[in-house]
């Protein structure tokens, strides 16, 4: 045991033990109104929907049934708004069966529990119409309202209470063809409801332009066409036009122009054969018209350039876009005219072609477009270009350029700043004026690499690099870089020096292509591909001999290498590599990539096989939804004979079918199939294997290969969750244990359980050993409570002690489960009762077949009468110490008083103790005191249970215990608090009328002695601790005062015992406190067969602690 001296504070309290019961009142009130809030908001939107349904005004598009039961009906308004209600299964509570009927008349009227609902005048209430109007709904003093004038006047319609149901529709659902939605109301009133579908037509006209006499074919598609679908079209003036459909929802629009030039319109009529008619009107434009060229293309210089139309129209040029580089000149124009029109470009100093349209207009119609084309920029053959954009968040760019010693490079940063050479320097960067455009720099000298900048800010600064140049790199890197979309294949050997592609093109995230000339001028030698192109997300196509170039490479590393590509189709082929024998080497090779289709037929070379110490395949494939087969020819060159783990291997492949599997049979060591095919849902069976049992052949499936350890794995199987999800696979539910993830429990017939009781020898008053029984139990949960309060609150899950178990009991662990199932049973020991109380024991079993419950009804005995000795210091006394002490310098250190309870919890063996000290803690949670040879003794030390309270929150952000400490005194005269890791603190010797408790000797340090002990806010461990008594958690007359401060008393001994007479019977307040358990309505906690360790906070460090602020 170490000492340590520690400065601790008495710091500010806010809130008491009692505060926190009437906090958490408070907050389960709170929580109760806002349920309520919730359930009155759904039900008035749902009498909304109800409403405008009838009335034509909302309607249905869709209804998505769901897993759980539920179905999400979706609606769409007559303006265009859409909205979801979600109706669960039907279920209802209390609520006021508010419904909808249709009266002889034909109108539709509102109901309240099957009667009509009738206004001041006696007149039924109706849904739509002038006088239609949605009821709204409230809860009020615990009762249902519902009002039908907007919430002026209010009928009650009876108690709000039980599960409240939450909703009006019981069910929605859809007719077979779609077309009409089937809503059932709560009571039974069906509504047949036409499901609304979108009805339009989309039609493609790039020119309205139609030379003179000439005919134009424009194509169209109907949205929401079936065979009643019409399409009719009517053209004005010598214009003509026709349908010509190749489908119910496609075809073309043919126009044909007049022999002289006009403006002509055509009208579409688009009809549903019913109600719905959708009508649209085309303008056309015809003429003469010769345009010199369809395109301009201009050289990186710019100049002017001219386009001659000849034309009977009057047309209006437009550069489309607005660009800055490119600017309109003057036109000249005639009645049956030649126009030029010229465009100015200024030079292209980017590396990239720029590119726009000259679009030419007549009465507002496009009737010409012209494309206009300028090549990109030309550097230095030594530069290398890089396109960079400065952070927003210091305007600067960092380069992560790395330098050779005593060799300079230069680098031009493309604002026309001066060009800085750096010599000796790493991460070179620059200031920009604007963040609003791009810059094109140019380095030239020697680099030794260009990766990621110092700063993480800045990894996205690069945005293409466009020329290498010859600066001998010897390595490069755009790691993290996610928004760069273009990187340059060298011209030559620039690149030749590179061997390392680790993580080199990780997180480029816009990234689309990567060009195989870029690898292929990489050294042949390089081995390294670790995450190259990990998490590139745009990333759609690598060719499939992107790894040829490196023949000459030894022991390739390739884990994570397309991780998270999640737009690949197919990969390249690793047949060119010799492949590293790292136990990860095969590991989340292609996870996420969730659009990979194709694997290549020869994946692998024979060095494959000579990996045998990558036994892992773990998460391999995981979340390749698209991929639909994996060739056998996959499996053939990998190590198969030293595989162990399959863990995720497959998991999330949703189109993996059951051919691509018959290489199962050839993993006879794989022990670890955890999740392995989680959410195959396409798979619909899995291969068995055949081997030899003492002579005869045995097929084995996988789900059995536990039950034949010496030929497959040597060892028990991790098989959690291994196909859960294959809802599809044969088996599944019926014959797959749960234990695969299956929805077989092993179980072929429902669960028997009983339950008996017994009490302990002597512990009767407090103890009952509840004795659980089952077969075929495969989940079991237990409600233990006292029967009175038991029968108070079985109303509430409709007199059902089944569905109360299953609603709040606990749920007994399955490693319990085997015993349940036992001949000897469960024992569950309930070791905190209240004397004379009937308590009941509920438990209930499940499997998938059905389930059952019993229950045992048991009483505590009365307390028995302790030895004399034992009772003697029972009943109701006032304390008083010697003296006390604080941290104010001027205390008088006058005694302390006040009164205590002790009552009987452990007969002849342990008390409960309220009220001692100067705290408010033991008014409610007791100090244990025991009888020990006659003596009444007091113990420091969790396992003596000085703990009565665990995770006090105060106001400097720590949870303390409340937990009993001992006071000493020092050689000057000081009192300090020690803490020992359990030690008896006081021990008294009865005498009639009073007697005194005194402080006792510690029992590792001799030279200390106990002269006082009181509970603390306690925290800590080995090297610190923290222990104080707080003035807020000081009764109120106890607190000592000076001005505005105030401090705690520490109560020194001997303490003195004067007996008070007794108003309280001997146990009453030990029982009030249990009842107080009791009446919060919760499951009782018990003993199981097998203790669990306990989790308990860390102890406080034994030592000795200054008492102060």
């Amino acid at each position: 045991m170490k000492k340590c001296i520690v400065m601790l504070g008495a710091m500010l309290m806010l809130l008491a033990s009692c505060t926190k019961d009437l906090k958490n009142q408070i907050d389960e009130l709170d929580k109760r109104l806002t349920d309520v809030e919730n359930l009155v908001a759904s039900m008035n939107t749902q009498l909304t929907k109800l409403q405008e349904l009838i009335d034509g005004k909302l309607f249905i598009t869709g209804v998505e049934d769901r897993e759980d039961g539920s179905h999400v009906v979706s609606f769409v308004n007559s303006r265009g708004e859409l909205s979801t209600i979600t109706i669960y299964d039907g279920k209802d509570g209390m609520t006021p069966d508010i419904s909808v009927k249709q009266a002889p008349d034909g109108k539709w009227y509102w109901t309240v529990n099957g009667e009509w609902l009738y206004d001041a005048q006696g007149n039924k209430l109706p849904v739509t119409g002038d006088r239609g109007v949605s009821p709204s709904i409230k809860i009020e003093d615990g009762k249902w309202y519902v009002s039908y004038d907007n919430g002026i006047t209010y009928i009650e319609c009876g108690q709000a209470t039980g599960d409240a149901g939450d909703q009006f529709f019981k069910e929605v659902r859809l007719s077979s063809d779609g077309k009409y939605a089937y809503v059932t109301l709560m009571d039974g009133t069906v509504l047949t409801l036409e499901v609304y579908k979108e009805f339009g037509i989309a039609i493609s006209v790039e020119s309205a332009f139609i030379s003179t006499g000439q005919t134009k074919e424009f194509a169209y598609v109907i949205t929401g066409a079936d065979e009643n679908t019409e399409l009719e079209v009517l053209a004005k003036g010598n214009w003509d036009a026709e349908v010509k459909a190749t489908d119910e929802s496609h075809g073309f629009i043919v126009v044909s122009a007049p022999s002289e030039a006009s403006t002509g319109r055509v009208v579409l009529l688009l009809g549903d054969g019913a109600s719905k008619t959708i009508m649209r009107t085309l303008t056309f434009v015809s003429g003469t018209m010769h345009v010199s060229t369809t395109s301009v293309d201009s050289p990186a210089n710019g100049g002017t350039f001219d386009v001659e139309v000849t034309t009977d129209l009057a047309v209006t040029p437009s550069l489309e876009g607005n660009p800055t580089w490119a600017h309109l000149l003057s036109t000249k124009a005639g009645e049956v005219h030649t126009e030029k029109i010229s465009v100015s470009l200024e030079p292209n100093d980017t590396p990239n072609t720029r590119q726009c349209n000259l679009v030419l207009y007549h009465e507002g119609k496009v009737v010409e477009t012209i494309l206009i084309c300028q090549a990109p920029a030309t550097y230095p053959e030594e530069a290398m270009v890089l396109v960079v954009k400065p952070a927003e968040r210091d305007k600067k760019v960092i380069l992560g350029a790395t330098y050779r010693k005593g060799i300079s490079y230069v680098i031009d940063w493309g604002d026309g700043s001066k060009k800085d050479t750096i010599l000796n320097k790493s991460n070179p960067e620059h200031l920009y004026e604007s963040v609003d455009r791009t810059y094109t720099v140019q380095i030239t000298g020697e680099l030794v690499s260009l990766g990621r900048p110092s700063s993480s800010f800045h990894y996205n600064d690069i945005r293409e690099l466009v020329q290498w140049g010859t600066l001998k790199l010897s390595s490069f890197r755009f790691e993290n870089n996610a928004v760069i979309t273009s990187i340059a294949a060298p011209k030559g050997n620039e690149l030749a020096n590179v061997s390392n592609c680790n993580s080199m093109f990780k997180g480029c995230k816009s990234l689309k292509q990567i060009p195989k000339a870029l690898l292929w001028g990489l050294s042949p030698k390089t081995a390294n591909f670790y995450s190259a192109f990990e998490q590139c997300e745009s990333l759609e196509y690598l060719d499939p001999d992107l790894f040829a170039h490196f023949t000459q490479a030894q022991k390739v590393s390739l884990s994570r290498i397309f991780y998270g590509c999640k737009s690949l189709k197919t990969v390249p082929t690793f047949k060119y590599l010799n492949l590293y024998n790292d136990q990860n080497e095969f590991s989340m090779l292609f996870t996420g990539c969730e659009s990979l289709e194709q694997i290549p037929e020869d994946m692998f070379n024979e060095s494959a096989k000579l990996c045998i110490r990558a036994k892992r395949l773990g998460s391999t494939f995981m979340n390749c939804k698209s991929l639909k087969t994996i060739p056998e020819s996959f499996w053939e060159n990998l190590p198969l004979d030293y595989i162990v783990e399959l863990n995720y291997t497959f998991n999330g492949c949703s189109s993996l079918t059951s051919e691509s599997l018959g290489f199962i049979n050839k993993l006879t060591k794989v022990y670890n199939w955890s999740y392995a095919f989680k959410d195959c849902v396409s798979i619909t069976t899995l291969p068995e294997a055949e081997i030899e049992v003492d002579g005869e052949k045995v097929s084995v499936s996988l789900f059995d290969r536990e039950n034949y350890q010496d030929y497959f794995a040597g060892r028990s199987l991790n098989t959690r969750d291994a196909v859960a999800g294959c809802v599809n696979l044969e088996g599944y539910y019926d014959k797959i244990p749960q234990s695969w993830g299956g929805c077989w429990d092993g179980t072929t017939s429902k669960p028997v359980i009983t339950v008996n009781s017994s009490y302990p020898e002597g512990e009767g008053y407090y103890c009952i050993d509840f004795n659980v029984k089952g077969q075929a139990v495969a989940e079991a949960y237990y409600y233990l409570s006292a029967k009175t309060l038991v029968d108070q609150v079985l109303p509430s899950f409709n007199n059902s002690y089944a569905e109360l178990c299953s609603k709040r009991g606990n749920k007994i662990e399955s490693d319990y489960l085997a015993a349940v199932n036992s001949e000897q049973g469960l024992t569950l020991g309930f070791d905190q009762g209240v004397p004379n109380v009937e308590y009941i024991l509920i438990v209930c079993g499940k499997n998938m077949h059905g389930e059952s419950f019993a229950y045992e009804v048991k009483s505590t005995t009365e307390v028995p009468k302790g030895s004399a000795e034992y009772e003697r210091y029972m009943g109701e006394w006032t304390v008083t110490s010697t003296a006390s002490s604080t941290t104010w310098a001027d205390y008088d250190q006058h005694p302390v008083s006040f009164d205590i309870k002790i009552e009987p919890f452990r007969v002849d063996s342990i008390y409960n103790v309220y009220g001692w000290g100067v705290t408010k803690f033991t008014d409610v949670y007791p100090m244990k005191m025991y009888f020990e040879d006659g003596k009444l003794t007091a113990w420091t030390g969790a396992h003596h249970g000085s703990v009565i309270y665990y995770g006090y929150p105060y106001t400097d952000g720590i949870n303390y215990n409340i937990a009993l400490n001992s006071f000493m005194q020092a050689e000057d005269g000081s009192y300090n608090v020690y803490m020992a890791s359990g030690e008896k603190v006081g021990e008294a010797e009865y005498a009639e009328g009073g007697f005194e408790m005194q402080g006792v000797t510690s029992k590792d340090y001799p030279d200390i002695k106990c002269v006082g002990f009181d509970f603390c806010l306690s925290m800590g461990g080995q090297g610190w601790s923290k222990i104080f008594i707080a003035p807020e958690v000081v009764r109120p007359e106890l607190v000592i005062k000076n001005g505005d401060e105030t401090y705690a008393p520490y109560i020194i001994g001997p303490f003195k015992f004067t007996r008070k007479s007794t108003t309280e019977a001997t146990t009453s307040r030990t029982i009030s406190l249990n009842k107080k358990l009791l009446e919060r309505n919760e499951c009782l906690p018990v003993k199981l067969m097998v203790d669990k360790k306990a989790i308990e906070s860390e102890p406080v460090a034994s030592g000795i602690y200054k008492i102060g602020r």
